[in-house]
């Protein structure tokens, strides 16, 4: 995938602590095909009772609305993505993930000097989750500062 964000520069990192992203842009850990599908009775992860369902798999990602709806870009107008929700279901811990946010990441850009991946961006791993995205393992080169 083309819209691996690892290591951010200054700008994306000013960015995101302005809030100028409103919350979280971030590509979601698994895409769903965009699908529905009929079935009556049978198994689905565990049994389902007998009659007949239908289950939806949608496109989270609106290439109806964004060409390029894939690609991380934190610059992007008119962004009404549910990334920490909105409505009734508004995530409580928003404004709490945002300081953290402007507390926490710009910090090893501070402290280690010339922070880079060892291997390609394409070639880092991520787990296999619904709930959250993040590498399973992100090897880094760099310098230590004396700051």
């Amino acid at each position: 995938m083309r819209s691996r964000v690892l290591l951010l520069g200054a700008t994306t990192i000013a960015l995101v602590a302005s809030g100028a992203t409103k919350a979280a842009d971030f590509e979601p850990g698994v895409k769903l095909p965009p699908a529905v599908w009929d079935w009556s009775g049978g198994y689905i992860g565990g049994h389902v009772s007998g009659g007949y369902g239908r289950i939806s798999f949608t496109n989270p990602y609106g290439q109806s609305i964004y060409g390029d709806a894939d690609r991380f870009d934190v610059t992007r107008p008119h962004n009404p993505h549910l990334s920490f929700g909105q409505g009734p279901h508004f995530c409580l811990g928003a404004a709490l993930a945002r300081l953290e946010l402007r507390c926490a990441f710009p910090a090893p850009f501070v402290r280690l000097e010339d922070l880079a991946l060892t291997i390609a961006a394409e070639d880092v791993v991520y787990m296999p989750s619904y709930v959250i995205r993040c590498p399973q393992r992100l090897p880094v080169a760099f310098r230590p500062s004396i700051a």
